[in-house]
């Protein structure tokens, strides 16, 4: 039997399990670690099929079940149990990476080949906005912020809402963080695009801070010197 590649993991941690995705179309769900090191042939305790290529890119849906990204240019939301629950059809390219965002009643966030981010209704599948980039949308990746006080002075932690950090990492070399805010009508329209890195060194002192912003509201110590 031929191995193909594994290109995705994700830790399930209602289980203490995990699962990977592979370059020969499927999804595998593994028990956790020491079940598999007691096992002198460790066999995955299901895999799941509908994908038409490579898996690309896991993610937990909290609440949901988990979300793979895959090369036939679809994402997908998955049960708990492993059933398809929607499918996100609608990039160009390939989709290498996808997020769950905790905003409102939930938003599957994916980056592809294609240039785009784009954002979905795990509901139905449709996708509520595209989000250009200037290169391939290498990966994706939210983060809850209920901290942030969106525009106009309100704070969306004040008012009981969830505001959640988007983060698209690009092939011109630029990250970009967005803001969705529950506590707004259309939760699904960015408030803010943030430059992380520039190719402009005329920008660097301005990225600087943003930076230093960021990593001081995570309460993160990294040095950029």
């Amino acid at each position: 039997m031929r191995l193909l590649a594994l290109l995705a993991l994700v830790a399930l941690p209602d289980t203490n399990g995990f699962l990977s995705g592979s370059a020969d179309k499927t999804i595998k769900r593994w028990t956790d670690a020491e079940t598999l090191k007691n096992s002198k042939t460790p066999e995955p305790a299901q895999t799941l099929l509908g994908h038409g290529d490579t898996v690309r890119g896991l993610a937990v849906a909290p609440g949901a079940g988990f979300l793979s990204a895959s090369h036939d240019c679809t994402a997908r939301l998955w049960t708990r149990d492993g059933e398809t629950a929607a499918i996100f059809a609608g990039h160009a390219a390939l989709v290498y990476s996808v997020a769950f965002v905790a905003a409102g009643e939930g938003i599957v966030v994916t980056g592809s080949e294609d240039n785009t981010c784009r954002l979905w209704n795990p509901a139905d599948g449709s996708c509520v906005q595209t989000l250009a980039h200037p290169g391939c949308v290498w990966a994706v990746a939210a983060f809850r912020a209920p901290e942030f006080v969106a525009a106009g002075g309100a704070s969306a932690a004040a008012e009981g809402a969830i505001a959640s950090d988007i983060v698209t990492c690009c092939a011109d070399g630029v990250a970009l963080a967005q803001l969705i805010d529950a506590a707004y009508p259309d939760a699904r329209v960015p408030l803010y695009r943030l430059d992380f890195a520039t190719r402009h060194e005329h920008d660097r002192a301005r990225n600087l801070e943003v930076v230093r912003a960021t990593l001081d509201r995570l309460d993160l110590d990294v040095p950029l010197d």
